[in-house]
């Protein structure tokens, strides 16, 4: 934008000086190229301050053209006036907008991820997941929501130079080319814990946590397990995700706006006649795989401090299917059921996470009630 501005607004101060010394009434020879010069940028659906300023000056003040004598001189001195006028306005704006963004890069630093991941993940590896079609659309989610605020990030780190020569003070076009704050903060979290509605008793070590499970309604049979729960974990691993929380990875070493893995609500399966008692996180990158325990959904800004616990039989049945290549196992029990499902690594995960598309980074361990 600083380049078509500046190359706008010199040519319209050259037609203007070549009129008054090469025209004896160059009234209207400068009236229509200035109407021009604000219409023309218009139908290109462009806008360009500086020139736009020179334009309307340039016809108003067509009047000083009528003094005697000193007409064009006192015309063509205001013409320059008006244009160094109007580019130091706009160099302010522009200054004051890359203050912003200099404020924006310290809110959103890159940072490196490389202490809070682990090595590898090509332990876990299958050479296939059973249902290739899940991870296709955990990737397709992940593009939707992840693309605005990632392309902003990128811009705001890596194009300095262009945000100052785009910068909206010099002109805007039909495409806004710099982040806002909008698009910064697009997809943000709070971080305030979501409890569990299954309560947690505190387990003795190496023991499962106990879960107070509803009573089942009438008429419904425990043993009764609807085979499309899998949606209910697909919707949990997006939301656990938060693919619009990735921000701007260069590599592992340098990430502008990550927001950790967490869920965010509880999923909700009660249009199959169940309800969701506790959603635990298996972590699988360790040497032990463990659960973490907290009274909480899982967030990873909180489960680093948590304590652990071993798989349980099931769980660790469980997890030997979803190395094999399965996405969710169930089992039904006396009050319920329960549910261990995967979190396999899309494309966009190996970005950070080092392995393969379709590796093992961990699973969730359900507990399931059905609906009273």
């Amino acid at each position: 934008m600083l380049y078509v501005s500046l190359f706008g607004s010199c040519v319209l101060q050259v037609v203007i000086c070549r009129a008054l010394l090469q025209r004896e009434k160059p009234g209207w020879y400068i009236f229509w190229s200035s109407l021009a010069a604000i219409i023309l940028p218009q139908c290109l659906l462009s806008f360009f301050p500086v020139v736009a300023i020179q334009a309307v000056f340039a016809i108003i003040a067509l009047v000083f053209l009528d003094v005697p004598r000193h007409g064009k001189r006192l015309y063509l001195a205001g013409t320059f006036v008006v244009m160094i006028a109007a580019w130091a306005v706009v160099l302010f704006y522009a200054v004051e907008k890359q203050n912003w963004y200099a404020d924006a890069r310290g809110r959103f630093p890159l940072e490196s991820l490389a202490d809070r991941l682990p090595p590898s993940a090509s332990r876990y590896a299958p050479s296939k997941p059973d249902d290739e079609k899940r991870l296709e659309n955990l990737e397709s989610d992940a593009l939707l929501h992840s693309f605005q605020r990632e392309y902003a990030l990128r811009q705001l780190h890596e194009n300095q130079v262009n945000l100052f020569v785009n910068s909206p003070g010099f002109g805007v076009m039909r495409v806004s080319l710099g982040p806002s704050l909008e698009s910064l903060e697009k997809w943000h979290r709070t971080d305030t814990p979501v409890t569990m509605p299954g309560v947690l008793a505190s387990p003795a070590r190496g023991q499962s946590p106990e879960v107070i499970p509803a009573s089942p309604a009438r008429g419904q049979s425990p043993e009764v397990i609807p085979a499309d729960l899998d949606e209910l974990h697909f919707w949990g691993v997006v939301d656990f995700v938060h693919s619009g929380g990735f921000g701007y990875i260069r590599d592992r070493g340098h990430v502008a706006g990550f927001e950790p893995h967490g869920m965010s609500r509880i999923p909700d399966p009660s249009r199959l006649g169940w309800t969701v008692g506790t959603v635990e996180l298996i972590g699988l990158l360790r040497e032990t795989p463990v659960v973490y325990v907290s009274p909480n959904l899982p967030r990873m800004s909180e489960l680093r401090a948590a304590p652990t616990r071993p798989l349980d039989p099931f769980e660790t049945n469980g997890v030997a299917a979803l190395i094999a290549g399965k996405d969710i196992v169930t089992e039904p029990t006396e009050s319920g059921a329960r549910m261990v499902g995967s979190i396999r690594a899309a494309k966009q995960c190996l970005a950070c996470h080092e392995g393969s598309r379709g590796d093992l980074l961990g699973a969730f361990s359900y507990s399931l009630n059905p609906a009273r």
